[in-house]
């Protein structure tokens, strides 16, 4: 393992980590698969499906992190590999943005580890983590969004990828963009912007698989 190369070790993040964090996003309690499609406007009820599905929520909550870092890492690698082709400014770019966004969901998800262990202090303590942790899921999906803007944007223009499939994911992005700055003036347009972002999400890992997979092939 300490002699892989670092586009091989790229690419496998870019797979690894894309999947194992769109799975356990899907699984999270309340707004995924497990524990029903709760409002995440409604704290009370999204601390309640967190509480009653601590089990779950701690794997999902665990797992969402590391495979956004490996997805970071990997990301990180393969733009890297674009220095002095077309696009690839605006790619680094977008790389700053996804460090952000990342960061901001590995706290997010932090404290959404806090309230399903029920340690944020009884019901009054869990309602001001969960504020927290919305307004920061919030930023981070904005972020996330346009950093894949970006970032397919640039990879549009290198010769070496798909670019119609980059395109395809620039215009996801776009409106996942969008929906994320509605939501964050609307609050009562979450539930709808979750389940337009889960799409969105899907189609971004399927690209990204194909990115992991041709930066595996350049090792």
């Amino acid at each position: 393992m300490g002699s892989i190369s670092l586009n091989k070790l790229g690419g496998l993040s870019i797979v690894v980590g894309s999947l194992l964090s769109i799975i356990f996003y899907l699984i999270r309690p309340g707004a995924g698969i497990i524990g029903g499609n709760v409002d995440p406007a409604d704290a009370a009820a999204s601390i309640g499906a967190l509480v009653s599905n601590a089990s779950i929520a701690s794997l999902s909550f665990f797992f969402v992190p590391i495979g956004l870092i490996l997805f970071f890492f990997g990301i990180r690698t393969l733009v890297e590999g674009l220095q002095g082709s077309d696009g690839a400014a605006v790619a680094r770019l977008g790389v700053i943005f996804f460090l952000l966004a990342t960061v901001g969901w590995v706290t997010s998800s932090s404290l959404a580890l806090v309230i399903a262990g029920d340690n944020a202090g009884g019901p009054a303590g869990s309602g001001v983590v969960y504020a927290i942790s919305l307004g920061i899921n919030i930023m981070s999906s904005i972020f996330g969004s346009l950093a894949f803007l970006l970032i397919s944007l640039g990879i549009s223009n290198n010769s070496d990828y798909n670019k119609m499939f980059a395109l395809i994911v620039a215009a996801v992005s776009a409106v996942l963009l969008v929906a994320s700055v509605w939501s964050g003036q609307d609050l009562s347009m979450l539930q709808t912007t979750s389940m337009i972002s889960g799409v969105g999400y899907l189609v971004t890992v399927a690209w990204a698989v194909t990115l992991g997979l041709n930066l595996m092939k350049k090792a």
